[in-house]
């Protein structure tokens, strides 16, 4: 059972004992191995062996000769500053073997020491950088208890089973103590408490070692339950691993908490490189509507957590995550699980995640699983419910609830070069990536379908609400929703610029009274941007290709076609554009009901002019119907509409309000492809007959498969 969750861990994960074990493999020079391939490039003299050349490697049977009659230290250097065991090595005598290195030390094979010997570990001896860290069946054991461990200079008290842990704990709360070996914890039976009650402040070094089948039922309210009970701010955990673990709580009363985690229930310390797989849960009483509940696979509720995973169904909190209910830091750590639950606090407030429900930072992270928020005001995330900043994190789960969000639902800071591939379904917010983003989001994108179901509910294929900048981001998946609907943010509410972004899906919304665009639903402005998917809205709607109700737009252009109900307003590029649209163009086909306004560029403009801007689509229906817009105020200069390919050829119908608009002018399809047409400025635009059809393009934003001049 052990050996299957660490090979998972090393295929899906991206952690500190991954990256230091593709060191190990594949970067030249860069370790001295001990396997059962022969010694080569090492130098052994007086007790202490060192490398000598290239790939040094010392035979573990060698190895384990030599500690058969004196001490042993292999020692690395700044050339080859990591030690890597790859093979299997025991010795039985009572000598000390030392592994110094000047980096690193990695663990990939099980170390046995059957007798009563010595173990010394040391890392960073000068170097900077290293870890302690044991790679897919890696594991130290030790057969006598009375053995002596030294892992930089600390000396640690051997434990052989989870009674003897607990009770060392509680006569020395911050003392340093290791797991010897392999436990089985069926023949413990079901605690109804945490094993480790005591909140230990020391540090516990799990050796790569397996603790399997532990299973804890608590039947009280507002408690922290747990193999360990409290963590505290000077505790450390690490290299521990749990096996088919079932861990279960109560809830808590009103002003109480309870905090269910498999490894810790409540930390203000360090998990490093550990992971569980199995079950935790919230049951029965008092989990949701009352005081907070956090429920997590590896941790309940705060700490670090690093290089660590979890292989965990995870359900009932109001505050529930895959490898964690809350966590300041999370890195380099990933959790692979469906995660469920209808609970809230007295609050109101519950999180259902695939990682994390809330977290301070979280970095190099992944999430994988169905994530299912049943209750009315419980929201559903991949990765996390809320976090301050994710950086190059991702999840790839189908997630539901009233407000859903392929990664994140709530971030206050960033989100930078992180992704989401997961289909998300929602009633309120709905977003591929993040429903409610408050900062920056960049170098970011999602792929997979958004769907929003009531009315007025704000859906985009990225983000629901925009309260910050968007930056070189994208989406894929197509998106229905309601009253604010886009390809790839529903409403930009900051107003601040989306900048070199696209979105390529297709944007659906029913319901009357919206606003909804290819890129963006409604508000703020767009610059070096793109969006090829269609839109289609209700009646009294704003709907545009790339935007549907917005600000200034400069540098973009759509191709999608675009449709929309009576009374509305229609756009191949905006269909409602407030402050004016310079050096954009629209190519897709513009389609309006009874009384709207349609353009093949935009169905009204107003507070800005239009200059440099061109449309090709086909415009037809509505009342005010234009070749180029329905509507303009106050101004247009260089603006063009292409006579042939718009269905509107009288050469005074540029804009559908007021004949012979000046600065509007019809050019045949012809003229069009020729040359750039007067005013358009040939540092920005360019021409050629293999590109965008022969229509003029931006040579800094340019359609998909052209060359990219400048931005």
């Amino acid at each position: 059972m052990r050996r299957h969750i660490v090979r998972h861990s090393l295929k899906k994960s991206v952690t500190v004992a991954a990256v230091m074990a593709c060191v190990f493999a594949t970067t030249a020079h860069a370790a001295m191995t001990i396997s059962s391939k022969k010694t080569k490039n090492v130098t052994c003299s007086g007790g202490v062996c060192t490398p000598s050349g290239n790939n040094p490697n010392l035979n573990a049977g060698d190895l384990a000769a030599m500690l058969a009659s004196s001490d042993v230290t292999v020692k690395s250097n700044a050339a080859v500053p990591s030690i890597g065991v790859l093979d299997a090595l025991t010795w039985a005598s009572k000598h000390r073997l030392t592994l110094d290195a000047n980096t690193a030390i990695n663990v990939r094979a099980l170390v046995a020491v059957e007798s009563k010997a010595a173990m010394a570990l040391i890392t960073n001896d000068g170097g900077t950088g290293g870890e302690l860290s044991f790679g897919s069946g890696g594991s130290i054991n030790f057969w006598d208890l009375h053995s002596t461990l030294l892992v930089n200079g600390h000396r640690y008290k051997l434990v052989g089973d989870i009674a003897t842990l607990a009770n060392r704990i509680a006569l020395k709360p911050s003392g340093a103590f290791a797991l010897a070996k392999n436990v089985d914890a069926s023949t413990d039976g079901i605690y109804h408490a945490p094993p480790v009650p005591t909140l230990f402040d020391g540090g516990f070094e799990g050796l790569g070692n397996t603790i399997s089948h532990l299973k804890i039922q608590s039947t009280k309210v507002n408690s922290n339950v747990g193999l360990f009970a409290q963590l505290g701010p000077g505790g450390t955990i690490r290299d521990v691993l749990l096996d088919d673990v079932s861990v279960s709580g109560e809830g808590a009363a009103s002003g109480k908490t309870s905090n269910i985690g498999a490894l810790v229930a409540v930390s203000s310390g360090q998990v490093l490189q550990s992971q569980a797989s199995g079950s935790v849960s919230c049951v029965v009483n008092e989990c949701g509507g009352a005081g907070p509940v956090y429920v997590g696979g590896l941790v309940g509720n705060g700490g670090s957590i690093i290089g660590s995973h979890a292989w965990v169904t995870v359900s009932g909190g109001s505050y529930s995550g895959g490898l964690a209910g809350n966590a300041a830091v999370v890195s380099y750590s990933d959790a692979h699980g469906d995660i469920s639950s209808d609970a809230i606090d007295d609050g109101g407030h519950g999180f259902v995640a695939g990682l994390v429900a809330t977290a301070g930072s979280i970095d190099h992270s992944t999430a994988s699983g169905t994530i299912t928020g049943t209750g009315s005001q419980s929201d559903a995330a991949g990765l996390a419910g809320t976090a301050n900043t994710v950086a190059y994190s991702s999840a790839s789960g189908t997630v539901t609830s009233p407000i859903s969000a392929g990664l994140v639902v709530v971030t206050m800071q960033s989100v930078t070069q992180s992704h989401a591939t997961g289909d998300v379904f929602g009633k309120y917010y709905a977003a591929g990536l993040v429903a409610s983003a408050s900062g920056t989001v960049s170098d970011s994108y999602a792929t997979g379908k958004v769907s929003c179901t009531s009315d007025g509910c704000l859906a985009g294929g990225l983000i629901a609400a925009q309260f910050g900048k968007t930056r070189r981001s994208y989406a894929t998946g197509a998106v229905s929703g309601g009253s604010g609907t886009g390809g790839l943010i529903g409403a930009n509410n900051g107003g601040d610029a989306v900048i070199s972004c696209f979105a390529t899906g297709t944007v659906q919304t029913n319901v009357a009274y919206a606003n909804a665009g290819g890129l963006v639903g409604g508000g703020g402005s767009i610059s070096l941007s793109f969006a090829t998917g269609s839109v289609s809205a209700g009646g009294k709607s704003n709907a545009g290709g790339l935007i549907g109700l917005g600000g200034t737009i400069r540098m973009s252009f759509a191709s999608g076609n675009v449709s929309a109900g009576d009374n509305s307003r229609a756009g191949g590029l905006a269909g409602n554009s407030r402050d004016g649209i310079s050096q954009s163009y629209a190519t897709g086909s513009a389609t309006g009901g009874i009384g709207s306004y349609v353009g093949g560029l935009a169905g009204y403009t107003a507070y800005g002019e239009i200059s440099e801007v061109y449309s090709t689509g086909l415009v037809t229906g509505g009342l005010y119907r234009g070749g180029l817009v329905g509507h303009v105020d106050p101004s247009a200069a260089h603006a063009y509409w292409d006579t042939d390919t718009s269905g509107v050829s009288n050469p005074g119908q540029g804009d559908g309000d007021t004949a012979n608009y000046p600065g509007i002018t019809g050019v045949t399809d012809a003229q069009l492809k020729s040359a750039l047409p007067a005013g358009f400025d040939p540092n920005v635009w360019g021409q050629s007959p293999s590109i965008n059809n022969g229509w003029p393009y931006l040579l800094a934003n340019p359609p998909s498969g052209a060359k990219r001049k400048h931005r």
